[in-house]
């Protein structure tokens, strides 16, 4: 049983933002677990042949004790439209690999390519991605999102993206918005204007 997991990118053999992952594996195992990690979630990776080009997801489930690892090719995925769906009790401040209620809410998409979780009237995040919104000058991603992922978190560190909160009504201030996290690089994902967010 392993309850939470990692996704990193590797593109072209290489490991990226490496030490975010580190980091919110070292927070997350002592939240679960309540003492400190003793091993690295990274060491003794070993790229596989087939998996040292091109763009690949690895997956890294685990528990107090072991670890499990698994590669594949990825493809980013074009996302254009999002349903807004409400949930008032959802919880998901670590990534657990149960996805179940989640995966419940992404079933009332509807004809959208995704969702967007409103919590209390706040806007949170998508089913795997953390949202940030164009408002003419900077990007802004909302500060009460269900996960805190590492992309959000290293790209608010660089002040490339800015946080508060983000209510519903808000959501015509903005004209466009990216979906962002470990897979999907803010500089190479498109962005789609807001209108296609569909209540």
């Amino acid at each position: 049983m392993y309850p939470l997991f990692e996704s990193i990118c590797i593109k072209d053999g290489q490991l990226l933002n490496a030490e975010w992952h580190r980091r919110r594996y070292r927070n997350s195992y002592k939240e679960l677990y309540g003492y400190e990690a003793k091993s690295d979630i990274l060491d003794n990776v070993q790229i596989p042949a087939e998996f040292r080009e091109g763009l690949v997801k690895l997956r890294i489930r685990y528990n107090d004790a072991s670890f499990k690892r698994e590669f594949e090719k990825y493809q980013i995925k074009k996302i254009t439209t999002l349903k807004l769906v409400e949930d008032n009790a959802i919880e998901y401040n670590l990534k657990y690999c149960d996805r179940a209620k989640l995966n419940l809410l992404f079933d009332k998409r509807e004809e959208c390519n995704d969702i967007l979780i409103i919590k209390n009237k706040y806007v949170t995040d998508t089913l795997y991605c953390n949202i940030v919104f164009f408002d003419g000058e900077s990007w802004i991603t909302p500060s009460q999102p269900l996960l805190k992922g590492t992309a959000r978190e290293r790209l608010l560190t660089q002040k490339i993206i800015f946080q508060k909160p983000v209510r519903i009504e808000d959501l015509q201030n903005f004209t466009h918005f990216k979906l962002i996290n470990a897979m999907r690089n803010f500089d190479v994902v498109e962005a789609v204007e807001t209108a296609n967010v569909i209540h």
